[in-house]
Order: C-alpha cells, then sequence, then structure tokens
C-alpha cells in the first residue's frame, strides 16, 4: 500500500494546506492551554498544562510527595497516560473542541478530586508545609550519604518508634 505522497512528485508536507492545518493545530492547542490554565488556577488547584505544538504535559505548581498520584486520578475518570517518560502528551491534527473540552475536564475533576482527599494541603491546612518539605528531603539526602553510628540509630529508634521518625 502506498502513502498518498508517495505517488506524488512533490510531498504533501510542503503544500500550503498542510502548513496551514498544523498552524491551526497548535493554535487551537495554545488556546486549551490558556483556557485550562485558567480554570485549573480559578479552582486553586496546583497544577498547569504546558504545551509545545500539539505536544503537551501537566505540570506541578507545587512540590509534593505524592504527585505522582494524579496519573492514578486520571485515569479513574478515563484519561490514560504514559506509564513511563516524560509525561508528554500528543494532541493529534484533528482533535476537536470537544475533544479538548473532555480533556480538560477529566483533567479538572481528577484534580479536584486530589485535592478533596487531602493530597495537596494549601498553606492554612500546612502553614509550613514547603518549608518543611524542604527539610525532611535534605535531612533524607544527608541520611543517605553519611550513615549514622549504629548507636545513634538505636537511639532513635527507641526515642521515635521507628527509624523513618
Amino acid at each position: 500500500m502506498k502513502l498518498r505522497w508517495q505517488s506524488r512528485k512533490e510531498p504533501v508536507l510542503t503544500e500550503p494546506s498542510t502548513a496551514k492545518l498544523y498552524e491551526d493545530a497548535q493554535a487551537h492547542c495554545d488556546r486549551w492551554v490558556l483556557s485550562t490554565n485558567a480554570k485549573l488556577a480559578s479552582l486553586a488547584l496546583p497544577l498547569r498544562v504546558m504545551n509545545l505544538a500539539t505536544v503537551w504535559t501537566v505540570l506541578f505548581k507545587e512540590s509534593g510527595r505524592y504527585n505522582w498520584l494524579l496519573q492514578y486520578y486520571l485515569r479513574a475518570e478515563g484519561l490514560t497516560l504514559s506509564w513511563v517518560g516524560t509525561g508528554r502528551c500528543m494532541s493529534s491534527l484533528d482533535f476537536t473542541d470537544g475533544d479538548y473540552a473532555e480533556v480538560q475536564a477529566k483533567i479538572i475533576a481528577a484534580g479536584q478530586k486530589m485535592k478533596s482527599d487531602g493530597w495537596w494541603l494549601d498553606e492554612k491546612q500546612h502553614p509550613a508545609g514547603e518549608k518543611a518539605r524542604r527539610w525532611k528531603l535534605i535531612g533524607e539526602m544527608a541520611r543517605s550519604i553519611v550513615q549514622a553510628p549504629r548507636i545513634l540509630e538505636a537511639a532513635h529508634i527507641r526515642k521515635s518508634g521507628s527509624l523513618a521518625g
């Protein structure tokens, strides 16, 4: 089976209508990104989407240990993303307003459910959240590099009931 452009002397990709198709698809995705980010911000969800042409990804506005759970919330909404890789998503050139609206609704619903389930605490719920996460991470990194003497570990276990503290 031959591709349509193979039988021509000049590839379809160089035709003006093809360039316009790609420009329109990018403009469509750009509008969707702006609209989605506005809705995410208005709902105080710590998510944003970002794109390059019709390739887009979900970004987190706040660091968190459990941000990876979003993929499960999205899957529960019927939006399945790749389980591995960089998190790039691609919209096909024939994505319609309805397709983008459906993806947007699923991202927003997943984000709202994840927030209501308590995975993202706001400043009121955890006033020193970012600072506490940073110090905990620094401590964990330090403990992974410099092993504490066994006597200190034993004392820490007796005091806190666990090594994790």
